[in-house]
């Protein structure tokens, strides 16, 4: 009985091991603490508005954007394309424009890292109030 006991609790520790190496394995190395911006309600008059997400590289090695991509057309992505060092920070600069688009909207924003699968996903949100019909 001991050694059943003892066999098991040995698999339980051996399985948390495994399960959180792969958590940390699974880690991006860039991050950015807030990625969801809410532009809350614009004008379409206004035209365009703007903003940046600020990344940064948690990693231990230098790590390069490879592509930002966005989910529409209306929103158009602008990144440095150096390569980030451990602890340096960074933008993705954001442009959404309202042109012809009324109501609410949520857009995706992909970032790919050089070299890995993982990727960094930023979001705007907000409402369009539209040009009054001439």
């Amino acid at each position: 009985m001991k050694i059943t006991s003892i066999l098991t609790k040995l698999g339980v520790c051996f399985l948390f091991l495994l399960v959180s190496l792969c958590a940390m394995a699974q880690k991006a190395t860039l991050v950015c603490e807030k990625p969801m911006h809410d532009f809350g309600t614009i004008k379409e008059a206004d035209g365009k508005v703007e903003h940046d997400f600020i990344i940064k590289n948690t990693g231990d090695k230098p790590i390069a954007i490879s592509s930002v991509s966005s989910s529409c057309g209306c929103t158009v992505p602008e990144w440095d394309k150096a390569p980030l060092r451990p602890g340096q920070e960074s933008k993705v600069h954001v442009v959404f424009n309202p042109h012809n688009r009324n109501g609410k909207f949520n857009k995706t924003i992909t970032v790919l890292l050089s070299g890995q699968k993982s990727k960094l996903l930023l979001f705007i949100r907000g409402n369009i109030i539209p040009k009054p019909k001439e």
